[in-house]
């Protein structure tokens, strides 16, 4: 493992240097190199970089190393004739929308034989970006809220959030739009609160309130667009992806309860989203 580490090390330090070659010499010009550093370089040093920080996660799914391989290939790969183009600029806004996310584990802790609870949230936040050449450099966050569902004098309802700092890079532009895939590390959390809706007694050792949640560092995959329809001011996109947990189990969190099961179910907080954003900005190509 430490000569594993040793030569990464030193792969790292060549590959700064390579970036520091590109950014501050004439060498950015070339095409060669910068198709190099967006299909080699740069993909190398960031998984690399993962793995040494968070070995585990690659060692517990290799689904989603696979998964950020492809999405770093294909952000650097698509490479039009615009490849060149040196865009300045920004933009940010407001998100709403949707992901697809099975709820079965969240029903482990309505009582057996009570309602259902339904798949799918509704996801609303903000996000921005800036935009460095053809880099788009930013984040986004979010409040989950999902279904709600009623047994005797209590209330369930599945709710949660998260957050992402994100990179990508613009693959298609025109003077009004702008076409980029993401790629994104962060957080997400989902849990089921437990409250009573009507006035009665407790005894004074009992909750009245309980919240069980999951927290995961999570990646996210995603291709976003935007229109500017003034080239400047407000803007409208769409944001569509797939999140994927980084480390998956049934370490259940909580407050306000106790969990007293062992057999909690495992979860993961992967999913299909779509979000509609709303918001302002613009962005320029510099000669």
């Amino acid at each position: 493992m430490k000569k594993q580490r040793d030569i990464i090390r030193i792969a790292h330090l060549v590959g700064a240097a390579a970036i520091g070659t590109y950014v501050y010499s004439p060498y950015s010009q070339l095409a060669w190199f910068t198709l190099i550093m967006q299909i080699m370089i740069i993909p190398a040093l960031i998984l690399t970089g993962l793995w040494l920080w968070k070995p585990k996660w690659f060692k517990a799914s290799r689904k989603a190393a696979t998964l950020l391989l492809f999405a770093l290939m294909t952000t650097a790969s698509l490479n039009p004739l615009q490849a060149q183009d040196r865009l300045r600029g920004g933009a940010g806004g407001f998100t709403i929308g949707v992901k697809a996310y099975n709820t079965a584990a969240h029903q482990f802790f309505v009582p057996e034989g009570g309602p259902t609870m339904g798949n799918n949230i509704v996801q609303f936040g903000g996000e921005g970006y800036g935009l460095l050449n053809r880099w788009v450099l930013g984040g986004s966050g979010y409040m989950s809220r999902g279904d709600q569902v009623q047994e005797g004098n209590l209330q369930y309802e599945i709710h949660g959030g998260g957050g992402f700092f994100q990179a990508g890079c613009v693959v298609y532009h025109t003077d009004e739009l702008l076409a980029f895939p993401l790629l994104g590390i962060g957080v997400d959390a989902l849990g089921i609160n437990r409250r009573v809706e009507e006035d009665i007694a407790f005894a004074p050792d009992r909750f009245l309130e309980a919240n069980y949640f999951i927290v995961r560092p999570s990646l996210d995959l995603g291709v976003g667009v935007d229109w500017f329809p003034g080239k400047k001011g407000w803007k409208l996109g769409i944001r569509t992806g797939y999140n994927v947990t980084l480390s998956r189990g049934n370490e259940w969190r909580h407050y306000g309860g106790e969990i007293t099961n062992p057999n909690l179910p495992d979860n993961n907080l992967d999913g299909f989203y779509i979000r509609l954003t709303v918001g302002g900005g613009h962005f320029r190509t510099k000669e």
